[in-house]
């Protein structure tokens, strides 16, 4: 099994509604393929969990990298897994607040210098934080 976590940009800023059909389509998909895992959406910035079988998370973020809706999609961590995060979650969803996030190291950067100078092995230590932080918050959101 495979884990892949993937920050992106939105070429423009997605409504409630656009957000929730997103999800919808997403949790459809990924309940047939076997895939796990989280969008969290912060001030039109992408960061995404995949989990699942090899082959089937890296055809799908292939997949997500060649949709027009976000720009900039960049491979944080890729690992091998024995067990899911999100074992539970065929796509969980978490609107993040940014002022909550601004405290992590690496995410200043990424939400407002956008492409430019990001540290991704910084914001990649944020976005570990973050998962263990809401996990249990964006299940209450789902």
């Amino acid at each position: 099994m495979l884990r892949l976590i993937y920050t992106s940009y939105a070429q423009n800023e997605f409504t409630q509604e656009e957000l929730h059909i997103l999800l919808e389509k997403s949790r459809k998909s990924n309940t047939s393929l076997d895939i796990t895992g989280v969008l969290f959406y912060v001030d039109d910035a992408f960061i995404q969990v995949l989990e699942g079988p090899n082959q089937v998370v890296q055809s799908l973020y292939e997949t997500i990298q060649n949709d027009k809706r976000h720009y900039h999609c960049k491979i944080i961590e890729k690992q091998s897994i024995d067990t899911r995060f999100f074992q539970d979650w065929s796509m969980g969803f978490c609107i993040i607040d940014k002022s909550k996030v601004l405290t992590l190291q690496g995410f200043n950067d990424f939400l407002y210098k956008k492409i430019q100078n990001v540290d991704y092995v910084e914001l990649g230590k944020g976005i570990s934080k973050l998962l263990n932080i809401y996990k249990d918050c964006c299940e209450n959101e789902l």
